[in-house]
């Protein structure tokens, strides 16, 4: 574990702003500021990022990691569902990720703002601590640009079309990496686009998270990267509170970040039994809205109290993990608690019960589909006797008109 004094946190929460207090332990902005009035503007020369995920699902199994959020924040935000905000609620995306799914990250820094880099000029500048503080840090530095994540579901019924399609994604990939880029036109390309089934946008600008097309999206970034108006907070540089107010008395002890190893054990747990938590709401949703027989209807029923009772221990295991959390960061617990953590009883028992709720769901869907076919095959059947009885009438008739003729 290493001591860390000047940290890097990713905007996920764009409403920060110089002199913003933080706390480090919950990765938080507080409602307090230290209300510095002075500080400095620069342009940003830093190139464009833009990745691109086509058909390689691997890469999408840690997609905030992906998306280069810093390692104990991803942490927190897979803990904490209030963090998930901004280009962090990627991780709530719903719909299954698949070979037709394309994941574009673009994050592109305009300008910054920083305080004087002497601590004792910007005490000049600013007002006095409040008394009430629960900060460890205070914001001392803001990137502001565009950080956007842009999930897209395409066709999967028309190989051209998916090719097509990564082409031309790939060709706006490139643009929007290089500014200069200004031949690779798609405008011959646009029809592709339109086939693309669904778009979902993550980002630090909310107006952007509204759109619901991806050549808007595409139009707004390239009509927009030069406008300052548009731009939002998109990564925070953090002091210690002591930086600004030295003779302060924190609450806190040194903020202590996890080696990789553990950040790794931790990440992998907790997306396993997130991705298992996202599925049954949605399918509880869907079931309920079905008319079912009444066999399935009271299993149902059964699911959703075990549902609810697997809810309480899943949220008594994500604050276990949390107050551990804490308490490694602060130095009075010792990171290799983390293993036993991982095998406690709430956390295998949660992994077990889920997996038992997902296979009644599959139960129903299985009967569900059973009930259907036999009603269509009674269908075709009822059918064909109609067809039969109607065949045999027409016959009779006919038998009885010739002999009424004779």
């Amino acid at each position: 574990m290493t001591l860390s004094s000047t940290i890097k946190r990713r905007a996920i929460n764009p409403d920060g702003n110089i002199g913003t207090f933080y706390n480090i332990y919950k990765d938080e902005l507080l409602d307090q500021i230290a209300s510095i009035d002075k500080y400095e503007e620069i342009q940003s020369y830093k190139p464009a990022y833009c990745d691109f995920i086509d058909d390689r699902i691997e890469e999408c199994q840690n997609l905030l990691k992906w998306i280069n959020i810093e390692n104990d924040l991803r942490v927190n935000i897979l803990l904490k569902s209030k963090l998930r905000t901004g280009v962090a609620a990627l991780i709530d995306y719903q719909y299954k990720i698949d070979k037709y799914t394309r994941i574009i990250h673009y994050f592109c820094v305009y300008h910054e703002r920083r305080i004087l880099d002497d601590p004792i000029e910007a005490r000049e500048h600013c007002k006095p601590i409040p008394n009430d503080l629960l900060a460890t840090h205070f914001i001392s530095a803001v990137s502001f640009g565009i950080d956007i994540v842009i999930v897209l579901q395409i066709p999967d019924d028309d190989d051209q079309i998916v090719e097509r399609i990564d082409i031309v994604l790939k060709k706006i990939q490139s643009q929007w990496k290089n500014s200069n880029d200004i031949f690779r036109s798609i405008e011959n390309d646009i029809n592709f686009l339109e086939k693309i089934t669904l778009t979902k946008i993550y980002s630090n600008l909310i107006r952007l998270t509204k759109m619901t097309s991806f050549i808007e999206i595409y139009q707004f970034i390239n009509r927009n990267k030069q406008n300052i108006n548009e731009y939002c907070p998109i990564e925070y540089i953090l002091q210690p509170i002591e930086w600004l107010y030295p003779d302060t008395v924190s609450l806190y002890p040194s903020y202590l970040s996890f080696d990789e190893i553990y950040i790794d054990k931790l990440e992998k747990h907790l997306i396993e039994i997130l991705n298992f938590y996202k599925q049954i709401p949605d399918l509880l949703e869907y079931y309920s809205n079905q008319i079912l027989p009444d066999y399935l209807e009271k299993l149902l029923v059964d699911i959703k109290n075990e549902w609810n009772s697997l809810q309480i221990l899943y949220e008594s295991g994500i604050l276990r993990l949390t107050t551990l959390m804490i308490e490694i960061h602060s130095g009075q617990t010792n990171v290799n608690e983390i293993d036993s953590a991982l095998e406690h009883y709430d956390q295998m028992t949660f992994k077990i019960y889920i997996q038992i709720i997902l296979k009644k769901l599959m139960l129903i869907k299985e009967e569900i589909r059973y009930v259907t076919n036999q009603q269509q095959e009674k269908f075709k059947y009822d059918q064909l006797f109609e067809i039969q009885i109607n065949q045999h009438i027409t016959e009779q008739m006919s038998d009885s008109n010739r002999k009424t003729i004779r």
